[in-house]
């Protein structure tokens, strides 16, 4: 697709990336990006939930929550116990398990209702299972099986779509099914496992709601394990499954999520077999929140991770992401969080890293409604994102990853019709906080042309609109 305006920008570095030319085209649309890209994952306590402002403040448009049944229901019953609705245990308000904070697995479906009355998009997973209902004992993750009974597994599911009906915007259905147990059960490969409690739950989810948008199979596809960072292409079955299967596409599968840990995120793995929209729905360094694994640790390594990644993501257009996580560490600490919890005055105090999000989607302007990606070559590592915001504004976003300063050009040919343009230029460091320009600059216009000059500060993430003036002034 071809529009009226064309810009062309070339960038040359003359410290650490010596010589470099990129260059920018608007007029050639090469995707679009979405707002829902800036997402986080909630692990934050509900004592906590003021922090819910903070996101709001920094940009971010979507979360995602989890709610486990293996934490929310009693575990000491059996399923004849549920059946026959023994102490009314069908009655999801006498189940024991809300808002309970059990290590990684906590529920967290609390979050669901704060975020929506904030006006943010969200997700919430459904997914595990309590012994009683599941094949099978024992492995690394006892909680997640295969069920022993549809009927009762479907129930459940409807019963914790029903109770947070109003506010969710998607449902995910079972968490990382890579990490499943099915010794016990009737089936002999964990795609085939999957692709059942999948399509039990989205049937069950159908009954009550027949829009909401219904999302799996929230695979992980790279992380760190015993032998290092390594993908695991062969959990993209996982997505075979579903998409493959009639009457699965559209009407129960609106949607692919998967999890990328690490470098390299790149969402062609999942395009190439489908048409359906992408998430991300889980993204850091690692997802070992407790682990000092740089650069999944806060300050400014923190910073242009998270920066580069989001850019990364805009660029290929994912129609939403989540970082993990949103957790609470001290400022001071080298491990990674968001904020920083004041108990005095029941306040957050952000992280370095949330002025990624502030830059790219409130200063930038691209958490307010998709935007046109541009077409980039030569920009090699640099990785500059190139889009026309919701407001028509042309921008630019890229990062300096080393400790100096880098003395960046840009040449800007094809601002047709444009007399002047307004420069505005934003910074994302640890000493910008990204909420006020750093500088500003008219420039005028010869022959569709003018060249920025700039000084980009190290480990810094760099934002600049331009806005043609059409007329003379």
């Amino acid at each position: 697709m071809r529009i009226g305006l064309t810009v062309i920008a070339t960038i040359t570095f003359f410290q650490q990336v010596v010589g470099q030319v990129a260059t920018v085209d608007y007029a050639v649309v090469a995707g679009l990006s979405h707002p829902e890209t800036f997402g986080v994952v909630i692990k934050s306590p509900q004592s906590e939930v003021q922090s819910f402002d903070l996101l709001v403040d920094h940009g971010v448009k979507m979360i995602r929550a989890t709610a486990p049944l293996n934490v929310l229901l009693p575990a000491e019953i059996t399923m004849e116990d549920y059946k026959a609705n023994v102490d009314n245990v069908q009655n999801p308000d006498t189940w024991p398990g809300w808002n309970r904070l059990d290590g990684g697995h906590s529920d967290y479906s609390w979050a669901i209702h704060e975020a929506k009355s904030r006006g943010l998009k969200t997700l919430l997973s459904i997914s595990y299972l309590p012994q009683w209902l599941s094949w099978g004992e024992g492995g690394p993750k006892p909680f997640h099986r295969v069920p022993k009974d549809w009927e009762i597994y479907q129930e459940i599911y409807k019963t914790v779509y029903q109770r947070f009906r109003n506010d969710v915007d998607m449902v995910g259905i079972s968490n990382e099914p890579n990490f499943m147990g099915i010794d016990g059960s009737p089936y002999l490969s964990k795609y085939a496992a999957y692709k059942d409690m999948f399509r039990y739950a989205a049937a069950a989810i159908r009954e009550v709601d027949k829009d909401v948008e219904i999302l799996g199979p929230e695979v992980a596809y790279q992380w760190k394990g015993r032998n290092g960072v390594r993908p695991h292409p062969e959990n993209m079955a996982f997505v075979r499954e579903l998409v493959e299967t009639e009457g699965v596409p559209g009407h129960l599968l609106n949607g692919i999520t998967y999890h990328h840990y690490f470098d390299g995120v790149d969402v062609d793995i999942v395009r190439n077999l489908t048409t359906l929209p992408v998430y991300v729905t889980e993204w850091n360094a690692s997802s070992g929140v407790g682990h000092n694994t740089p650069p999944n640790m806060s300050g400014l390594e923190s910073l242009i991770w998270v920066g580069d990644n989001l850019i990364r993501l805009l660029r290929q257009g994912v129609n939403g992401s989540c970082m993990y996580t949103h957790y609470e560490r001290p400022i001071d600490s080298d491990l990674f969080g968001t904020y920083a919890w004041d108990r005095d005055r029941s306040k957050a105090i952000p992280h370095l890293n949330m002025r990624a999000f502030r830059l790219l989607s409130k200063s930038l302007g691209l958490g307010e409604g998709k935007a046109q990606v541009a077409e980039v070559s030569g920009d090699g590592k640099m990785n500059l994102l190139a889009a026309t915001n919701s407001q028509k504004e042309h921008i630019l976003a890229f990062t300096n990853q080393s400790l100096g300063n880098n003395e960046v050009e840009l040449v800007v040919r094809g601002l047709i019709g444009a007399k002047n343009v307004d420069i505005v230029y934003y910074e994302a460091s640890a000493q910008n906080d990204a909420t006020t320009p750093t500088r500003r600059e008219r420039l005028a216009v010869n022959d569709d042309t003018i060249t920025l000059k700039m000084t980009v500060s190290g480990k810094a993430i760099q934002g600049i609109k331009i806005k043609p003036i059409k007329h003379m002034l």
